[in-house]
């Protein structure tokens, strides 16, 4: 047994170690050394309520406190200590203990919940590991692309310029043909009148008359002879000339049908050469997006993950040791209320504590999905693009086909230097500009890079056609498939695509891609009874309005929240019943009056006039800024 001046040491320097306070009253004659520790243990129950024992130094300590009490007891034999020199009754004492009891419960529920926030942790991080990659899948069907293959239309765009090639080089080779049909024609004519061959047997009377002595200005036509002669040739001639008329002007109507046809073929594939090459210009930018949006993803996720990994390590191996001493702690407490033995003390020192329930068994991260960006490694006009794609193919290798100037993928720029810019803004595929309010079709201009998002040119690759007589004072909202003007009049058009209903009207009809859906035939966006529409902003698949009484409205995708409605995973604005005085306003406090807003690719924030900011929809990678 440990002496009782060294038990008395053991407790007290435990004591300044903030696992008790040191209430040691001095000693009297009667005092024992076991009641010296119940003094400590009732006093220690002051501090539990301060979480002194979710400490796991603190509770190591605890049990070797409770282990030393429990030994010194247990040496008493029948012996009752003295509970009354320290005004302590021997039920007082066990309530202590079943405080201290209590208290190791809820410190193992805690190691409990802590081992299953950091595994809720983990599996957050995975699932949020899949929310990427579904994000690229989400984006594949909404673009229709291919990541891991070029895709099928920009495989038939090669397929038919190829084709194309094929049969310029047999126009090619009919023209050739026809040519030389023409020209052997006129030159065996020529050459036979010039030889005066014999073999010419339609025009040999000729030969009485050309390179001969008796030349026709020498002849006497008067004589009978001599004009027979002469007329019985002529009659030669004329049926020569007029067979070899038909020939020649058959020969001629050939080569000119065939000349034509070539031109046309020409013309025809060069146009498919240039569909081809811009189909994959805008393939290529579709790809580096979702892929590059696809690394940025996983890089964060798998930052986290092993940050977070990491932590877990450490954490668990706090758990173990904090379950151990936990269950120690309880272990002799039950000695010292239930079963005061030496044995049963040392059966608490050799007991063998499960902790299989705290094995932690990190899932592994999902994989990345396939997102192949050297597909579009080679592009147009590269060399080896020009090598691989024309110069390579059979129907080039003749000399006959060549391919037209190739178009480099990028943003098609058009000068004028007739008309000044009033302003200009910029998409993700398209630039717009208004001019000076002119008596012109339009004020409205936008190029689009090469083969994406024509629905944004409003139908012409020229003026944007707004309505009769109507100009855009402003172009609001671009994104990457949607544009909106507001016009002279105040009211704002919208146009581009709309599989989301992020166009406001009532429907899922794309604008834009011919002159039909535009000028006067395109709604006006209408957002409800006496509200002019200030500004409008755009994400991906979303759009928002501030109007004028100070509020916002919000439609299209809905898959995080971005409308500022709770219904996420939904659409509004697709149907006729969800548009105009219909359509809800964003739910901000009543004394909340928006000034400005501004869109990201699945969020949305407003400014109000109070300078406050708030934040909505997706906020997987902490855009919102909400610290979290």
């Amino acid at each position: 047994l440990v002496p009782c001046q060294s038990m008395m040491r053991v407790i007290s320097t435990a004591a300044v170690a903030a696992l008790f306070l040191a209430v040691v009253v001095a000693s009297t004659v009667s005092r024992t050394c076991e009641d010296s520790s119940l003094v400590q243990l009732r006093t220690s129950k002051l501090v539990m309520n301060g979480s002194i024992l979710g400490s796991l130094e603190h509770s190591e300590e605890l049990a070797v406190q409770l282990r030393q009490m429990a030994m010194v007891k247990a040496s008493h034999g029948s012996v009752q200590p003295n509970y009354t020199v320290f005004r302590l009754d021997e039920n007082a004492s066990e309530t202590t203990l079943q405080i201290v009891n209590d208290s190791m419960n809820t410190f193992l529920d805690q190691v409990n919940v802590s081992f299953h926030n950091d595994l809720q942790e983990i599996q957050l991080i995975i699932q949020n590991a899949n929310e990427c990659n579904q994000e690229l899948s989400d984006e594949q069907a909404a673009l229709g692309l291919n990541v891991t293959s070029v895709n099928d239309n920009v495989v038939a765009a090669e397929a038919q310029h190829d084709l194309c090639r094929v049969s310029e080089n047999s126009t090619y080779h009919a023209n050739v043909t026809a040519f030389d049909a023409l020209k052997s024609t006129v030159d065996l004519q020529l050459q036979r009148v010039d030889q005066d061959e014999v073999q010419v047997p339609e025009v040999r009377c000729m030969r009485n008359y050309i390179r001969s002595s008796n030349p026709p200005f020498s002849q006497n036509y008067a004589q009978p002879s001599q004009y027979a002669d002469a007329a019985a040739c002529a009659e030669e001639i004329r049926d020569w000339s007029a067979s070899y008329s038909a020939q020649l002007g058959g020969r001629l109507a050939n080569f000119t049908s065939a000349n034509q046809i070539h031109a046309d073929k020409i013309s025809e594939c060069n146009t498919y050469q240039s569909q081809y090459e811009q189909s994959f210009c805008s393939y290529k930018s579709n790809l580096l997006h979702v892929c590059g949006e696809l690394d940025r993803c996983f890089g964060h996720i798998q930052s986290l993950y092993s940050a977070t990994r990491e932590l877990i390590v450490q954490s668990n191996e706090t758990r173990f040791r904090s379950f151990l001493v936990a269950n120690k702690v309880a272990c002799y407490i039950n000695v010292l209320l239930r079963n005061l033995t030496i044995a049963a003390i040392h059966e608490c020192d050799q007991n063998q504590i499960n902790t299989s329930e705290l094995n932690f068994t990190f899932p592994s991260l999902p994989t990345k999905a396939a997102c192949n960006v050297s597909l579009v490694s080679v592009s147009p006009c590269d060399n080896e693009w020009i090598q691989t794609k024309y110069t390579d193919k059979p129907w080039y290798a003749t000399g006959a086909v060549q391919n037209a100037p190739c178009e480099a993928c990028g943003i098609a720029t058009t000068t004028t230097t007739s008309l000044a810019v009033s302003t200009i803004v910029a998409s993700r595929y398209a630039l717009c500009a208004t001019t000076p309010i002119t008596p012109m079709v339009s004020n409205l201009k936008c190029v689009t890079s090469v083969g994406s998002a024509s629905e944004l040119l409003g139908g012409n690759p020229g003026y944007v056609l707004l309505g009769t007589d109507r100009r855009a004072l402003e172009v609001l909202g671009p994104t990457s498939y949607t544009m909106c003007a507001k016009l002279d009049n105040a009211s704002v058009k919208c146009w581009g695509s709309n599989d989301y209903g992020q166009l406001g009207l009532g429907d899922t009809t794309e604008r834009g891609q011919t002159t039909a859906t535009m000028g006067d035939n395109l709604t006006i966006l209408n957002l409800g009874s006496n509200l002019t529409i200030l500004k409008v902003v755009s994400g991906e698949h979303h759009a928002c309005a501030v109007v004028s009484n100070g509020k916002m409205k919000c439609w299209g995708r809905n898959q995080y929240g971005q409308l500022g409605r709770p219904e996420t995973g939904d659409i509004f604005g697709d149907e006729t019943n969800e548009i105009g005085d219909q359509m809800p306003f964003v739910n901000f406090r009543s004394d909340e009056e928006v000034a400005d807003a501004a869109a990201g690719w699945t969020t949305t924030c407003a400014i109000f006039k109070n300078t406050s900011l708030a934040c909505w929809g997706n906020n997987r990678q902490g855009m919102l800024g909400r610290g979290s």
